[in-house]
């Protein structure tokens, strides 16, 4: 199932997307992360903001090296 949003830039304030979760598989970070990535090509003012912690972070900061959106993606820990 394909799910389409649309996005009408503000020229005020940048828009921030948010992940809550355990960082473990089961939880599919890493689709929302390279899905990010994706959105942050066309618009470059997004920003990502993952809340939570867990074993797979070192591997979730190293995606986010790989698509080259480090600039824009912001962890916080629980």
């Amino acid at each position: 199932m394909l799910i389409h949003f649309t996005y009408e830039k503000r020229p005020e304030r940048s828009v921030t997307i948010m992940m809550v979760g355990r960082f473990v598989e089961k939880k599919g970070m890493a689709y929302g992360i390279r899905a990010f990535a994706k959105g942050h090509e066309q618009y470059p003012d997004i920003r990502l903001r993952i809340i939570g912690s867990g074993p797979l972070q070192s591997s979730y900061e190293a995606l986010i090296a790989e698509e080259k959106c480090q600039d824009a993606v912001y962890f916080t820990g629980t």
